[in-house]
C-alpha cells in the first residue's frame, strides 16, 4: 500500500535550500600553465633536478550558458589558478588575452583546447600554453662555454704559465651536436680581452650575449 507523507514546513524548507545549494553553489576550476616541452602536461619541479612548469597570471576564463549568456568570469592568480561559480549546467568556457605570441600546446592529459564545454562542479580544466619563441628553432645551435684558467687573465705576455693565462681561450664556441674532441671549438674571446666570465645572458632581440666577470 502506497501512503504519502507530507512534508513538514522545516523538512520542506531544507529540501529547498539544498536545492539551492546545489544550483548555485556549484564551481569549475582549473589552471593555465607554460607547457615548455609540449606535451600538454604541467611538470612540477623535484628535488631530483626536475624543471618546473609554471602558472600564468593574466589569462580571462569565461563561462557561458545555454542561452549564450555570460555568468561568470575570472582571471587566473599567479600560480595560474581560476575559480567560476557557475551554479549547475552545461557550460562552454573560453581561455583569452594570452600574452602576445603564446598557442595553446599540444593535447594531452592536462590540455585541449582554448573553447571547453563543461558541467557545472568541473575541476583540473586546465590549458596548457607555448610560447615558440622560447626556442631557437635550429636542430644544432651553437653552444657557448666559458673556460676557467689559472692565473692572471689580463696578463698579455707569456713568460710564466700563470702569465700565459691572458693569452688562453676563456669563451669559445662549439655545435650542439659536438661529441668528445669533435669538432675542435672554436675562439671566442682571450681572458686579456674579456678576463674571468662566471656567467653568460643572452639579448635575444638584440643578438648579444652577455658576461658576468
Amino acid at each position: 500500500m502506497n501512503r504519502t507523507i507530507p512534508l513538514s514546513g522545516f523538512g520542506l524548507f531544507c529540501l529547498l535550500l539544498l536545492v539551492s545549494f546545489q544550483s548555485v553553489g556549484q564551481v569549475v576550476s582549473g589552471i593555465v600553465f607554460r607547457d615548455f616541452n609540449s606535451n600538454g602536461q604541467q611538470e612540477i619541479a623535484s628535488l631530483s633536478g626536475t624543471y618546473g612548469e609554471p602558472g600564468i597570471v593574466g589569462v580571462v576564463v569565461t563561462a557561458v550558458n545555454a542561452a549564450n549568456t555570460p555568468v561568470a568570469s575570472a582571471t587566473t592568480s599567479a600560480s595560474g589558478a581560476y575559480t567560476l561559480t557557475t551554479g549547475s549546467g552545461q557550460f562552454r568556457l573560453s581561455f583569452s588575452n594570452f600574452l602576445p605570441g603564446d598557442f595553446v600546446s599540444f593535447r594531452g592529459t592536462q590540455n585541449r583546447t582554448d573553447v571547453r564545454f563543461v558541467a557545472g562542479g568541473t575541476t583540473n580544466v586546465d590549458l596548457a600554453l607555448n610560447y615558440p619563441a622560447h626556442f631557437c628553432g635550429d636542430s644544432n645551435p651553437a653552444l657557448l662555454v666559458p673556460c676557467y684558467i689559472n692565473g692572471d687573465p689580463m696578463s698579455s705576455t707569456a713568460t710564466t704559465p700563470a702569465q700565459a693565462a691572458g693569452l688562453r681561450d676563456v669563451l669559445v664556441s662549439l655545435p650542439y651536436s659536438a661529441s668528445g674532441l669533435t669538432p675542435p671549438e672554436t675562439m671566442v674571446a682571450k681572458g686579456q680581452e674579456i678576463g674571468a666570465v662566471y656567467g653568460l645572458a643572452v639579448h635575444r632581440a638584440g643578438n648579444n650575449i652577455f658576461s658576468a666577470p
